[in-house]
């Protein structure tokens, strides 16, 4: 007889709450947690054009890179343009290891509106004719901001060239083509059958005659001109290969004699090589012959400069002492300076006969004349 085991509803409980609790951590293992908790960035954008293909949930992307997705459609009361509202994940010029908060992507958005980030409609598929939100850069053109809807970011948008192409044809006025088309067919039938052209036709007759006269005379000419052309470049073919020869005889001339004149100059070194080594040796010889007799002379000229310092120390001795010698305090300075007075006064008398002889002359003969009252 079997035995049943009867489960516990504490274990039952434990059991599922270990079972959520894995359900979540592999959740956040594998990426779940990335979009249940990724922060959403709203935005919102202005379209001119028709949104027929762009449905709630189509991608925001820039160059292929999706950005978020599109959150809501409609249209604004009392304006023709149609709102769509999105939701970033991220900024078009940050990596997904890099997200940011609320502020930070506020300023890094508006940072690239800046920098010229425009909103565009683009298509998704040719077969399914989705469309989806292409943000691209186009700093040439202005952003025009709506300011419709406070509160969220406006990212400005550009026309499609689709679009760009249907307004620029609306600018055409097509009502008026049939008119010009018919003016224009008329002018043509008018100038058709009118007079002038006839006689323009006719006067272009005779020009046609003397063109073809001129082509048949050229092509009369063009045969012996021909020929000339082809003799004279004959001719300049065996003048070029002529000369061709000649510049070849000419270089291996130039060759033998370039290989000559190096070996001359080669020789000419080798012999200026040896000269010098030559005199080279000469000059050592010389230099050690002379050597013995540089040092002698150097030594005489010692021993004569060590004799003229005695010599000269003997005279600056011998000047001391005759300086000694004449001054004033010592015997031979008194009786020079007498003897020079004498001599002083020798002169004097010397110098008042010579006066004297000078105004008498005659006395040299008659002797110096006595005073009168003298016997």
């Amino acid at each position: 007889m079997s035995r049943r085991v009867r489960a516990h509803p504490a274990a039952i409980g434990a059991f599922v709450v270990g079972a959520i609790a894995l359900a979540v951590a592999g959740a956040l293992v594998f990426g779940a947690s990335g979009k249940l908790f990724l922060r959403k960035f709203p935005v919102v954008m202005f379209f001119d054009d028709s949104v027929n293909g762009l449905a709630v949930g189509a991608p925001v992307a820039y160059r292929g890179i999706r950005l978020g997705q599109v959150t809501k459609i409609h249209s604004v009361v009392g304006s023709p343009r149609i709102a769509v509202t999105a939701s970033l994940e991220r900024g078009p010029f940050l990596t997904p290891d890099n997200p940011t908060g609320t502020d930070q992507m506020q300023r890094a958005m508006e940072e690239a509106i800046a920098q010229g980030l425009r909103a565009q409609l683009a298509l998704q598929s040719l077969l399914t004719g989705h469309l989806y939100v292409s943000l691209v850069l186009r700093p040439d053109i202005p952003p025009i901001r709506v300011n419709l809807e406070k509160g969220v970011l406006e990212i400005p948008t550009t026309p499609t060239l689709l679009a760009q192409l249907e307004a620029g044809l609306q600018k055409i006025p097509v009502s008026k083509v049939p008119q010009h088309l018919y003016d224009t067919l008329e002018g043509s039938a008018r100038l058709l059958q009118s007079h002038e052209l006839g006689k323009a036709l006719e006067s272009v007759g005779p020009v046609v005659a003397d063109a073809q006269t001129l082509l048949r005379r050229l092509d009369r000419e063009v045969g012996p001109l021909i020929a000339s052309l082809k003799g004279t470049s004959d001719t300049a073919r065996a003048s070029l290969i002529d000369i061709t020869q000649q510049l070849d005889r000419l270089a291996s001339q130039l060759q033998a004699d370039t290989s000559r004149l190096m070996t001359s100059l080669t020789e000419t070194s080798d012999t200026a090589r040896g000269t010098v080594k030559d005199v080279g040796g000469d000059l050592q010889k010389t230099l050690a012959q002379l050597t013995p007799q540089i040092a002698s002379l150097a030594a005489k000229l010692q021993e004569v400069s060590d004799s003229l310092r005695d010599t000269l120390e003997t005279t600056h001795t011998t000047m001391r002492n005759v300086d000694g010698a004449m001054t004033g305090d010592s015997a031979l300075g008194y009786q020079l300076r007498q003897a020079l007075k004498e001599v002083a006064a020798a002169a004097q008398s010397l110098q008042v006969l010579a006066e004297y002889l000078e105004r008498h002359p005659e006395s040299l003969l008659i002797g110096k004349p006595r005073p009168q009252g003298a016997r």
